[in-house]
């Protein structure tokens, strides 16, 4: 469980520097931009909450509990991670690195 708990926290702390030092982008570069953004927020919504649910029912002693649920959320979150990987490497190899 300690290491969904560290994935979660590693996501939030990627998130975040990504708020901080993005810049701004127009064109198709926005429009990937913002597919990247929502992917990536989808994925730590998914992230957050099961984490979330998994801590309290473990902490609860009822691990059980719920559990084929977190697993497919945990997969949500899984198939999404890709996605965004594969648009946040287009923004920097298609848009912001020079040819």
């Amino acid at each position: 469980m300690y290491h969904l708990v560290f994935s979660t926290l590693s996501a939030v702390t990627a998130y975040q520097t990504v708020q901080l030092f993005a810049s701004d982008m127009s064109g198709a570069a926005e429009d990937v931009r913002k597919w990247h953004e929502i992917f990536a927020g989808c994925t730590l919504g998914l992230l957050i909450v099961t984490a979330s649910i998994r801590t309290y029912y473990c902490y609860t002693n009822d691990c059980g509990k719920f559990k084929w649920l977190s697993i497919v959320r945990y997969s949500l979150a899984t198939l999404s991670i890709p996605v965004t990987g594969y648009l946040g490497g287009t923004l920097v190899y298609s848009y912001m690195m020079p040819l």
